[in-house]
C-alpha cells in the first residue's frame, strides 16, 4: 500500500511539472516589444508575437496604414503596432 502511494505521488509530481514546463509561453512581453523595430514587416512581427494580431478599428490613425493589437493570454498586456502603407512597422506601443 505504501509503495502504491509513493508511485502515485511521483506520477502526480511528474505530470504537474510537465504541465508547468510545457505550457505555451506568453509572447506579449517587454522583451518581445523590444525586439520589434521600425521598418519590420508584418510577417516578422507575427513571427515574434506568435501569430496575427487583431485590427484596431477603434483608433483613428494619422497614416494610411493599419494598426494591429496583440493581447497577452492573461489579458493584462497589450502590444499595438502601427504599420505604414507598405506593411512595415511605423510605430509601436506596449501597455
Amino acid at each position: 500500500m505504501k509503495r502504491t502511494l509513493v508511485i502515485i505521488a511521483l506520477v502526480v509530481t511528474v505530470l504537474f511539472l510537465a504541465a508547468i514546463l510545457l505550457r505555451p509561453r506568453d509572447r506579449i512581453t517587454q522583451a518581445s516589444w523590444d525586439t520589434i523595430q521600425v521598418g519590420m514587416t508584418l510577417q516578422e512581427v507575427e513571427a515574434i508575437l506568435g501569430g496575427p494580431g487583431e485590427n484596431d478599428e477603434d483608433i483613428q490613425v494619422q497614416t494610411n496604414g493599419i494598426r494591429k493589437v496583440w493581447m497577452s493570454r492573461s489579458g493584462f498586456g497589450v502590444i499595438w503596432i502601427q504599420f505604414d502603407n507598405e506593411g512595415r512597422v511605423h510605430s509601436k506601443g506596449l501597455y
